[in-house]
């Protein structure tokens, strides 16, 4: 074999390699999962990002709910009830206000609402929403929202934030 083909031999084995490494890439990249979490974070504190999140589509609970700035696209869509059966995924929108202004207003109903709904409420977490449970069992249904500050460790402060996203059932 001359050096010449020998050359072209090795060249054509390059450009072949080449080829192979870019067209694995590309099924790689276009296959890779697309259902990755996606995390929301506030550049200051960490705290609230906006006031409201609209969810709409096959879950549970469609409407607006808080939105805090370590919530992941799971914690959202577990706020709204999760999936109904059989759900189509892609039929679910989440719309941020960036305002907070948000044209569909629900409340969470405090004397009927389970933990995972109560701990959607800013500064609820899941000791808080038991307590919020458990007091409401053993009391009877809160007859007004400043009611709920007779559960003890919720705080002024802590009634302050969830205010405007609670309410009472008649």
């Amino acid at each position: 074999m001359t050096p010449d083909k020998l050359n072209r031999l090795w060249l054509l084995a390059t450009g072949v390699l080449i080829l192979i490494i870019l067209v694995g890439s590309l099924v790689i990249w276009l296959g890779r999962d697309k259902g990755q979490e996606i995390i929301l974070l506030s550049p200051e504190n960490h705290t609230i990002v906006s006031n409201k999140v609209i969810i709409e589509g096959s879950v549970a609970n469609p409407g607006s709910f808080p939105l805090l700035a370590d919530d992941t696209l799971s914690d959202l869509i577990d706020s709204a009830g999760g999936f109904k059966q059989n759900a189509d995924s892609s039929t679910i929108k989440i719309i941020v206000s960036p305002t907070g202004d948000l044209p569909i207003s629900q409340k969470i109903d405090i004397n009927r609402a389970d933990i995972w709904l109560l701990k959607a409420l800013p500064g609820i977490g899941d000791v808080r929403a038991q307590d919020i449970v458990d007091f409401r069992t053993q009391n009877g249904p809160f007859r007004n929202i400043e009611e709920i500050m007779n559960v003890p460790g919720l705080s002024q402060s802590i009634f302050d934030k969830i205010k405007g996203f609670i309410t009472i059932s008649e």
